[in-house]
């Protein structure tokens, strides 16, 4: 009877810890307000397999080419673009995109891993671009761009690579704890507690 009552009370603590969780994340949702985007261009959407990628076109329709792929972390977005844009726009025709799991794309729960975002670069590149075109790509974007890039030369002129990391394409490199952590942030409570507190202003200012 005892453990029975210690499990009771266990599971109301947790209970009562989620709810709470889960009532700060409303209000935080509710206070920030929908989120909308700055650049200039024309927004269209990419209806891709596991979601819809946003992204925004902008410059002449029989220029070249150019996508530019934003860098990974709390609020990454197309937004990192937004001084650049107009002025590649006078050259270049600009695709600016969010990619999944980002600014104004969908955010669907699946395992965030390298092959989701190089098919998802790769099939926009065929797809949507469906010619040779430039791509500016920052951080871990280097990564998938060029590891698209190899398996699909003719869709790329030329690459920009914009600080690559060190360990580019190198990959499972994590122990079973990185399964932990993915755990945790897929739950829908916790997870989305863990984003707010990583994209808040404090966090990304520090």
């Amino acid at each position: 009877m005892k453990l029975a009552g210690k499990l009771v009370t266990t599971g109301l603590a947790i209970g009562g810890v989620l709810g709470t969780l889960s009532v700060v994340n409303r209000m935080t949702e509710t206070m920030a307000g929908e989120i909308d985007t700055v650049l200039t261009g024309e927004e269209r959407r990419y209806p891709w397999k596991y979601g819809d990628m946003f992204y925004e076109v902008k410059g002449d329709r029989d220029a070249k080419p150019l996508v530019l792929l934003h860098g990974f972390g709390p609020g990454a977005s197309s937004f990192e673009w937004r001084k650049n844009i107009d002025a590649l726009s006078t050259q270049f025709r600009v695709f600016a995109v969010d990619l999944l799991g980002f600014g104004l794309s969908d955010r669907p729960a699946i395992d965030y891993n390298s092959q989701v975002f190089t098919d998802l670069i790769g099939d926009f590149m065929r797809e949507v671009i469906g010619k040779p075109a430039v791509v500016a790509a920052h951080g871990m974007a280097c990564a998938f761009v060029i590891a698209d890039a190899y398996r699909h030369p003719r869709y790329y002129d030329r690459l920009v690579l914009v600080a690559p990391p060190p360990f580019i394409l190198r990959e499972n490199t994590a122990g079973p704890l990185s399964g932990v952590v993915k755990f945790a942030l897929r739950l829908p409570i916790i997870g989305q507690t863990i984003y707010n507190v990583l994209a808040s202003r404090t966090a990304m200012r520090g």
